[in-house]
């Protein structure tokens, strides 16, 4: 009984790992969702600001944020989450002095509409969080 016990654990652990794997877009392909692809317009910290998505797997380069007068940085998607919500890597050029590598959340808020949270702003912090809009007032470029 002890041997079939062990037997038994090791095929969970196993197919956890499995489950895992492809839940979070290692091998199973996960792709930046179509709603989320193209241009999104707003502004952080007085700047205005334009994220540009394309189609892409978990791990690959798809797109980048521009921040007016001040960078721009390639965006790296991270995870694709339910559908409404993916997790992109932010990524200064090296050298910059103005900006930083972030790890960010979008989310759908509805027909042409997104909130993007940076990360290491906590929840309940305005400047941690922007939303935009595929025809926002000010146009970065």
């Amino acid at each position: 009984m002890l041997v079939v016990g062990g037997l038994v654990v090791v095929a969970g652990v196993v197919l956890g790992v499995l489950r895992l794997v492809s839940h979070d877009g290692g091998s199973g392909g996960a792709t930046v969702p179509s709603a989320f692809r193209g241009t999104w317009y707003g502004t952080h910290g007085g700047a205005e600001m334009s994220l540009e998505l394309k189609d892409g797997k978990v791990g690959a380069v798809v797109g980048a944020t521009t921040y007016l007068g001040a960078c721009t940085e390639t965006v790296t998607l991270l995870e694709v989450g339910d559908g409404s919500s993916i997790r992109v890597h932010e990524a200064a050029e090296p050298g910059d002095t103005v900006c930083t590598d972030e790890d960010i959340t979008l989310t759908l808020q509805g027909s042409g509409r997104l909130t993007l949270h940076y990360e290491s702003f906590a929840g309940s912090d305005p400047d941690g969080t922007v939303a935009m809009t595929r025809n926002g007032g000010g146009r970065a470029t």
